[in-house]
C-alpha cells in the first residue's frame, strides 16, 4: 500500500486548473523539482523547500482548495513585496500565478540565506536528479531519481532511484531494481553521527524489517507514475514493477580528497568493526568524467571500487 502520491483531483489540477501555472513554471525552470508526497507537494530549489502546496478537502462543492506556504525563515531582511500578496490559499489559477511571479524574489532570497547557511548535500540532490531525469541526456542513464529526501518511518534517504537500464531490452522491460542512494559530500561526512558506519547500520536494520522494503517498492512506483504523467521525468513510460533483487544501497561520494586517508578507513572497516551489508548490494559512485549521470559502468561493488579507485581513494599508498 502507497502512502506517497497525489489524488486524481490534485492530477488534473496541476495539469489544467488552479495549479497549472506552477507545473508550467517548473516544467520550463530546470532550477527547480517537484517531489511528490503524502496529498502535497513540495518545489524544490537549490535542495530547499521553495513552496508547498497541500489540498485542502474543505473545498466549495466540487472546488478545489491548496494551502500554499513559503519557510520565512529563509528572509535575511524584511519580507519582500511580492510575498506580502501571495495568497495562503490557491482557489484559482490567478492565486496561484501570483506565487509563480513571486519565485525569482523568493529564490533570490534563499539563496542569501544558503551563502551563510550552505546545504551542499541537498543541493547535489537536486542537481543529480535533474541530471538523471531531465536533462537532454537523462535517458541514457540507467537510473531515475524517484524522490529526494525521502522518509519511511523512522528510515531516511537522501534519494530513492530505480536502476533500470537504458539498454533496448532492458528498458523495454519496464523491470527496474531499486536503488536507495546517500550522498557523502566532503571527507568530513564520511565519519562520525552521520558517517558511513551510522548508514551501514541503518541500512541493515531497515532491509531486515518484514514488509519495509515492499512498502517502499510501492510508493517509489506510484509516484514515478504520477511523475511520468505530469511530464517531470523523460522516461519512455511507467515502470510495471521492482525486480525480487536486493535492492542497491549506494554511497554516492563527493569532492574527496584523494590524500586524506579517512575513505580508505571507513571502506576498509566495513565488515570488520562495521557490520557487514546485509539484505542489499553496497555499491558506490565513480564520477563520470565529471558528471553526474548515473551509469552501471560508475556504479561499482565494494571491491571492485576498492580495486579500480585505490589511487583516488588514498593517494599516498
Amino acid at each position: 500500500m502507497a502512502d506517497r502520491g497525489l489524488s486524481t483531483t490534485f492530477l488534473n489540477d496541476l495539469r489544467a486548473g488552479c495549479l497549472a501555472p506552477l507545473l508550467e513554471r517548473v516544467k520550463r525552470d530546470d532550477t527547480l523539482h517537484l517531489a511528490i508526497r503524502n496529498q502535497y507537494i513540495n518545489i524544490y530549489y537549490r535542495g530547499g523547500n521553495l513552496l508547498r502546496v497541500s489540498r485542502n478537502p474543505n473545498g466549495v462543492g466540487t472546488a478545489s482548495i491548496y494551502t500554499a506556504t513559503f519557510d520565512p525563515h529563509y528572509f535575511t531582511g524584511s519580507y519582500p513585496k511580492t510575498f506580502g500578496e501571495c495568497p495562503g490559499r490557491i482557489a484559482r489559477e490567478g492565486d496561484c500565478a501570483k506565487w509563480v511571479d513571486a519565485f525569482p524574489f523568493l529564490k533570490q532570497e534563499m539563496d542569501l540565506w544558503f551563502a551563510g547557511h550552505p546545504k551542499i548535500e541537498r543541493e547535489y540532490q537536486q542537481l543529480v536528479a535533474r541530471a538523471n531525469n531531465r536533462a537532454h541526456g537523462a535517458t541514457a542513464t540507467d537510473y531515475f531519481i524517484i524522490d529526494i529526501e525521502y522518509a519511511q518511518g523512522e528510515d531516511r534517504f537522501d534519494m530513492i532511484a530505480a536502476f533500470w537500464e537504458s539498454s533496448g531490452p532492458m528498458r523495454k522491460a519496464a523491470h527496474a531494481r531499486l536503488a536507495l542512494i546517500e550522498m557523502k559530500y566532503g571527507d568530513g561526512a564520511l565519519t562520525g553521527a552521520a558517517g558511513i558506519d551510522k548508514h551501514i547500520r541503518g541500512m541493515n536494520r531497515f532491509a531486515a524489517t518484514p514488509g519495509l522494503l515492499d512498502r517502499v517498492k510501492a510508493e517509489a512506483i506510484a509516484m514515478f507514475e504520477q511523475q511520468l504523467e505530469l511530464e517531470t521525468i523523460r522516461a519512455p513510460k511507467a515502470i510495471v514493477e521492482f525486480t525480487a533483487e536486493e535492492p542497491e544501497f549506494i554511497l554516492f561520494l563527493m569532492d574527496h580528497d584523494p590524500d586524506s586517508s579517512k575513505l580508505k578507513s571507513a571502506l576498509l572497516d566495513i565488515g570488520a568493526g562495521i557490520p557487514a551489508p546485509a539484505g542489499y548490494e553496497l555499491k558506490l559512485c565513480a564520477a563520470t568524467f565529471m558528471g553526474l549521470g548515473l551509469f552501471k559502468q560508475s556504479v561499482l561493488g565494494l571491491p571492485e571500487f576498492l580495486n579500480r579507485m585505490r589511487g583516488q581513494i588514498h593517494s599516498r599508498d
